[in-house]
């Protein structure tokens, strides 16, 4: 028959070795479109059609292999359902900064809550995670994060942004530095974990099981009492295996553990 001891030490093993099981994930599985496109269609401060340039950025990145969504090419059917599965088929979400964006993912637009940019912004944010959300800027008038408002700036505002708010072509965009560290990170993001932590809580629990195994708890004396001021404190002593043991007190002992 075990010992209390023997019990309190397998339990916590126990606990420390399915720490990492309990967080553990596996890959996610393919997904069909590398990034889902979000942007707003509306001319930009500069008057320039966003859509038209958005669906220049759209064809560089088909161009050097990228699997996109993007409205134009992928919307039919129900726009809400088309919306959200693209989402759900996505690695990455790319949001395509504008002022006009900013207000109508903040509801303030035309359609005010109802607008689509909002339900994108949102349904990716809480699908996804604004870790899989990328930011590119479309506005030169845009890039002081701090008066994004809104969601865009409570989830985006902390984030670097690619800075695409110069005019290019589908061809001349593909030479430029922004659209090769924007390749770089959708690269990255194809496919990664949903979660990592689970490394760093299974490590650790591997380090504090090794270093639990180094103690031996040899008996139920090694649960004693100690007297301190000559008042009596309950603790938890996992004595190294020396040899020597605690002297034993007689008193109504009660162990308090906190794990």
């Amino acid at each position: 028959m075990l010992s209390f001891a023997d019990s309190v030490r397998r339990s916590l093993q126990r606990m420390m070795d399915g720490a990492g099981a309990a967080f553990h994930t596996e890959e996610e599985p393919s997904k069909k479109y590398d990034v889902f496109i979000s942007h707003d269609g509306s001319p930009d401060s500069s008057g320039r059609p966003n859509h038209e340039r958005v669906s220049q950025l759209n064809a560089a990145l088909q161009a050097v292999g990228v699997r996109t969504w993007f409205d134009t090419d992928r919307m039919n059917g129900d726009i809400v359902e088309s919306m959200t599965s693209g989402i759900d088929g996505s690695s990455l979400i790319l949001i395509c900064i504008t002022p006009a964006y900013i207000s109508k993912v903040a509801g303030k637009g035309v359609r005010g809550v109802n607008d689509n940019c909002k339900l994108e912004f949102d349904y990716a944010a809480n699908r996804l995670g604004i870790e899989r959300m990328l930011p590119v800027l479309m506005d030169p008038t845009a890039t002081d994060t701090s008066k994004w408002f809104g969601a865009v700036g409570a989830r985006l505002g902390q984030k670097l942004y690619l800075d695409l708010s110069f005019d290019f072509d589908s061809a001349s965009v593909q030479t430029m530095p922004a659209f090769h560290q924007l390749r770089r990170q959708l690269k990255t993001g194809r496919g990664p974990r949903r979660s990592t932590c689970h490394r760093r809580i299974s490590s650790t629990g591997g380090v504090l099981s090794k270093a639990f195994k180094s103690f031996k708890l040899t008996s139920n004396r090694d649960l004693h009492l100690r007297k301190d001021d000559g008042e009596q404190q309950p603790s938890f002593a996992a004595e190294a295996a020396t040899g020597d043991e605690p002297p034993r007190e007689k008193s109504n002992r009660r162990v308090v553990m906190a794990v």
